[in-house]
């Protein structure tokens, strides 16, 4: 685009095939629009083959989380009542599963997830005890640079009611739920 090649057939093509490489591909709607044949072949990504700890540092993980990571509470019920979790994760494609191992071995918790039907690959902790003694130290010494530090703060409000028992009373599941339901998609900026 620096060059202007965009704005020639060839290069338009090019850039069509660069974005039929990521994420999802190329929509037919997108291929519509622009009016270029459904041909388009997507560009082969490399696939990083070594990566090492040394590559990963905290500033690095709270970067990578701020753009793919969650923080999240579950209240479910079943037979007792409620069942209530913490849990913080990380997704990519799958074909960066490599680089989660990476990561999985920085850190050294979690859980490795591949949903193969969905091309997922997903680093998981919900271990309260990992989230207690690991997650929240490691995030409260390097803190988020993004609006996800909004979830990060009610993600800790809400481990402090679960770690204290409160989500055992109705007044504190009722203030869980709250916060759950602001945090994430549920959050208005």
């Amino acid at each position: 685009m620096k060059n202007k090649e965009h704005l020639t057939p060839k290069g338009l093509h090019l850039i069509m095939s660069i974005r039929a490489s990521m994420n999802k591909g190329i929509s037919s709607e997108l291929l519509k629009y622009f009016n270029i044949e459904k041909n388009v072949i997507p560009v082969s990504k490399p696939l990083v083959d070594v990566i090492n700890t040394n590559h990963i540092s905290p500033d690095w993980l709270v970067g990578f989380t701020d753009a793919e990571g969650c923080f999240f509470i579950n209240v479910r019920v079943n037979k007792n009542g409620y069942w209530v979790s913490a849990g913080f994760s990380l997704v990519q494609h799958s074909r960066d599963l490599l680089l989660f191992k990476t990561i999985k071995e920085f850190l050294g918790y979690g859980t490795l997830v591949e949903e193969k039907n969905k091309y997922v690959v997903r680093l998981k902790v919900d271990r309260f005890s990992i989230i207690s003694e690991h997650i929240i130290p490691f995030f409260s010494r390097y803190p988020l640079q993004s609006n996800k530090i909004k979830d990060y703060m009610d993600f800790c409000k809400a481990c402090i009611i679960i770690r204290a028992k409160s989500h055992l009373t109705e007044k504190g599941l009722k203030e869980l739920r709250l916060i759950k339901s602001g945090m994430n998609t549920g959050r208005k900026y």
